[in-house]
């Protein structure tokens, strides 16, 4: 709910204080080039099916020996608005756009990913669609038995990796990877995989609180690409606890927990993943914000019609519950797993596959049409991660993740900003000064798989990046406007001349009342990314924090580190400005925000 083994060429990242920042590389002009028109007519999802599409029955460079009998239902891989066992049937087009990938031997072979998941959970790697796939041996799992593997970790694996053409279940994004789970004590004998999907994330309501000293190691050295989970608390307490969006001051449409407040998201190396659903639209449960890089296909709750609903989902929309969720593999055993936890009682039905008792279309409950969830929608990324990596082993994290971006498909075209007594929540879709599209929704888009694999067949590889270390300001306070537009800016000039991949920022402030905070960012090309959006169910950390001064001050808000990508491709050149504004507080200006730094890495 995220190695290197077979990437080459992995450029060291300077820590950008020796030397003049690089001009724009070759490779990365190349790029601009190749995709400047592609951007401009990128196709906004939904969109018609491709009559060009392979046949259902088709995998690799062959026919498949066996047809997988659960893949016609497999929305995420092949959307043709056919069922997909829950009452609401997809909107066609709304897919991965594999298109004949599998069919012309793009499978994922070669590519080794790790699965990491909480607790050290493992995966079964025994289970009929799975075991063909892992680098580990089956452990000896028996339904009854007191080891037990975990579902969670079970269908992440799937998504990514099921075998394909073997006649049992579906198949996973990449069907000929390979999957080592680093929940077990073995993979440590195993070098480190290239991809690494992480569907968990720090559930928390609040940001790490500014420190003076560096509290973890930076990642920059790390040649695995991170594919982590957003979360899943857009509504308060997340999926299955309770319906309503937020708590106390929050706006049900801003959401009630950012995916801002996960630092390990705001890494340079990670991809942060939102969830999309069925209709092209943002999951219900998915948490946004300005770390947010891509969004994979997560999908809603699974519900067929007539399907139990329990006490704490019947106030959800109507379209969530009944939304198709992702089909999956379970762990093997109808007292264990999706099938069983999800389903109160014998003969509960809830869809075609959980009925409370075996059914036709699974039989042995090794499979389930219930997963849903940032946790699902990050391995559809990491699959197609998994596959640009087969037709390019050369890739490092950071092509991976430019790559991703730019190929990725507006969804939700015509969202509009959210709006609230005149003030400006938060932002629609922004279109960058480097003509990049950016969404607090959904990042850069729905990842498009086959745009992807061509964009990565023959790219170059972006120039050494420079991370500029962090960049402090130092003029006065800035008292924090009461809900004035034009008001509470700080400024500072940062002098190096580098294409932006990702920016940083953490900061400080005396406000008391986070949530009443709107805070954005403006790059020096005038592009605005609101880093934290007001009327949240934002609480501060209560702990004291140290300024900059080696002092401590008490209970006031600041804010560690929080990443947005909004500005790829733009030039760091320039001035860029911090504005903090309450939305709510007349007495706002009581507050100031005391100072701010920047970071960015980039090339």
């Amino acid at each position: 709910m995220a190695t290197n083994d077979g990437v080459a060429g992995s450029v060291p990242v300077s820590d950008g204080r020796d030397g003049p920042a690089l001009a724009l590389d070759g490779a990365a002009s190349h790029a601009a080039r190749q995709f400047e028109n592609a951007e401009a007519s990128r196709p906004d999802v939904p969109s018609a099916p491709s009559t060009d599409d392979p046949p259902l029955d088709a995998i690799g460079n062959a026919p498949l020996k066996g047809r997988d009998p659960l893949y016609r239902y497999q929305w995420h891989l092949k959307n043709r608005g056919q069922h997909a066992i829950a009452r609401d049937r997809p909107t066609p087009g709304v897919d991965l756009n594999i298109g004949n990938l599998h069919r012309t031997g793009v499978t994922g072979k070669g590519v080794v990913v790790g699965v990491s998941e909480p607790r050290m959970a493992t995966i079964h790697a025994g289970h009929e669609d799975l075991a063909d796939n892992m680098v580990l041996p089956a452990r000896d799992y028996r339904p009854g038995s007191d080891w037990k593997p975990s579902s969670h970790a079970t269908s992440v694996a799937g998504i990514i990796a099921a075998v394909g053409g073997n006649g049992k279940g579906g198949r996973g994004v990449a069907p000929e990877a390979k999957i080592l789970d680093l929940g077990r004590f073995e993979a440590r004998m195993h070098p480190r995989p290239a991809l690494i999907n992480e569907s968990f994330g720090a559930k928390q309501n609040m940001f790490d609180p500014y420190r003076k000293r560096k509290v973890f190691k930076d990642a920059q050295q790390d040649a695995s690409l991170i594919v982590r989970a957003a979360g899943n608390e857009f509504m308060e307490g997340g999926p299955g606890r309770r319906a309503k969006a937020g708590a106390n001051d929050a706006r049900p449409d801003v959401g009630y927990m950012s995916a801002n407040t996960d630092v390990r998201a705001s890494r340079w190396n990670v991809v942060n993943v939102g969830a999309v659903n069925a209709e092209g639209r943002k999951s219900s449960y998915s948490r946004t914000g300005s770390s947010l890089w891509v969004s994979g296909l997560g999908g809603e709750f699974g519900r067929e019609k007539g399907g139990y609903v329990s006490r704490y989902d019947k106030h959800m929309p109507d379209n969530a519950i009944h939304g198709a969720a992702i089909i999956a593999p379970d762990v093997t055993d109808c007292s264990w797993g999706w099938e069983y936890s999800d389903n109160p009682g014998p003969d509960r039905f809830i869809n075609g596959m959980a009925t409370g008792a075996p059914s036709e279309l699974n039989p042995d409950c090794r499979y389930t049409g219930l997963f849903n969830g940032t946790s699902a929608a990050a391995p559809t990324v990491t699959g197609v991660a998994a596959l640009m990596l087969q037709v390019n082993p050369a890739l490092t994290w950071r092509d991976i993740k430019y790559l991703l971006a730019i190929t990725a498909r507006k969804v939700d075209a015509e969202r509009q900003p959210i709006q609230w007594e005149g003030m400006t929540l938060e932002d629609g879709w922004v279109v960058n000064a480097a003509k990049r599209p950016f969404s607090n929704w959904y990042g850069f888009g729905l990842v498009d798989a086959k745009r992807a694999v061509d964009a990565a067949r023959d790219f170059r590889g972006l120039a050494p990046a420079i991370d500029s270390g962090w960049q402090r300001t130092t003029g006065k306070p800035v008292p924090i406007p009461y809900r004035d537009e034009s008001a509470g800016y700080s400024a500072m000039r940062f002098e190096r001349d580098m294409r932006v991949e990702a920016v940083q920022i953490r900061l400080q402030t005396t406000h008391k009342t986070p949530r009443n905070l709107r805070i954005a960012l403006v790059s020096p090309s005038g592009t605005r990314s609101i880093v934290l959006p007001p009327l949240t169910g934002l609480t501060r950390f209560s702990h004291n924090f140290e300024s900059t001064d080696g002092s401590h001050v008490k209970e006031f808000f600041s804010i560690n580190r929080v990443a947005t990508n909004a500005f790829l491709d733009e030039n760091a050149k320039g001035k860029w400005k911090l504005q903090v504004v309450d939305v709510r507080d007349p007495r706002a200006d009581q507050a100031s925000l005391l100072s701010w730094d920047l970071q960015v890495l980039g090339h």
